[in-house]
């Protein structure tokens, strides 16, 4: 662990230096120091050190434990308490900023290597282990396929945007889209031309939109879903026109088709502001009642519903 960066925070000049001089002799490089709990966090931010040897009584108005936890919080930066102040009620209140370590004064260097050791290499594992959640979640969330958000992750973003839409009294509007004829497509063109056909079309729907809260999932087989936060019906059913408008420009011959030579897709629009008494499924509901119409009325069409509330 030897050359990882040491940020010291140490009320006494003194004891700052000499700790500063043990820790250089045990191979840690110390990138600086600081007797005051805002200056610590100052310098945290600035420097970003690998760790952060935090006394718990330091200068001014701020004491180590109180800086720990906004430098743990904000950086994700481990702290190690170095003290001489081990009462029960003290050591409590340290143990809730989580720190990695809490070496006594006076301490010897091999107390002082391991425990900084220690607390390095569990920040380490804590961070992969993060990072590999962080990863499982999304490809949770991702349709293996296309690439776009999968019908588990739609679930969790309307339940997140109808929140928000009851908070704050905003609309919230609900496209859903249907490959026209995509099982003729299949048996004419085989599944690996159909899966193509899905990619292509996901990655039209996908860059159809232009902000980043908007959301594009595959909601099932051929079936595609597009949450639009904050948008009344109008400017849904304006996004809902360029989609149709892109995915035609895709060009993808269907000659199964019975409706166009070129693949085509049918669209149902719905939008409401809703109330704390409304439901996600109110909004979908209507939105399949209206891409059912679509299709009833000959495909490659747009309609537009407002919920039967």
């Amino acid at each position: 662990m030897a050359g990882e960066r040491i940020l010291i925070a140490e009320d006494e000049e003194v004891t700052s230096w000499t700790l500063e001089v043990k820790l250089k002799e045990l191979g840690f490089d110390v990138i600086g120091a600081s007797t005051t709990g805002n200056g610590v966090v100052a310098m945290a931010r600035d420097l970003r050190p690998d760790l952060v040897l935090m006394d718990i009584i330091l200068k001014g108005e701020r004491d180590g434990i109180s800086a720990a936890d906004e430098i743990k919080g904000e950086l994700n930066i481990p702290v190690v308490y170095i003290t001489a102040h081990a009462s029960p009620d003290t050591v409590e209140r340290a143990c809730i900023t989580e720190p990695f370590g809490y070496i006594i004064k006076p301490f010897t260097d091999k107390e002082l290597r391991s425990n900084i050791s220690m607390a390095l290499h569990t920040h380490k594992m804590e961070s992969k282990l993060k990072e590999a959640n962080m990863e499982l979640e999304r490809l949770t969330n991702i349709d293996a396929l296309t690439g776009i958000g999968n019908r588990r992750y739609f679930d969790n973003e309307i339940r997140k945007e109808w929140r928000l839409s009851v908070r704050y009294k905003r609309s919230i509007s609900l496209i859903l889209i249907d490959i026209d004829y995509f099982k003729l497509y299949n048996d004419t063109y085989g599944h690996v031309a159909g899966d193509a056909c899905l990619k292509a079309v996901a990655g039209a729907l996908n860059g159809a939109l232009q902000r980043p809260g908007d959301t594009v999932a595959r909601y099932g087989g051929e079936e595609f879903a597009i949450l639009l936060c904050d948008t009344p019906l109008r400017g849904a059913a304006l996004i809902a026109e360029r989609i149709k408008q892109v995915v035609t420009e895709l060009d993808i011959k269907h000659d199964a088709s019975n409706v166009s030579e070129i693949l085509t897709i049918s669209i149902g629009v719905s939008s409401l502001i809703p109330e704390i008494t409304n439901l996600p499924k109110e909004l979908i509901e209507a939105s399949d009642k209206a891409l059912y119409k679509a299709k009833a009325d000959g495909r490659d069409h747009i309609v537009v519903k407002l919920p039967e509330l």
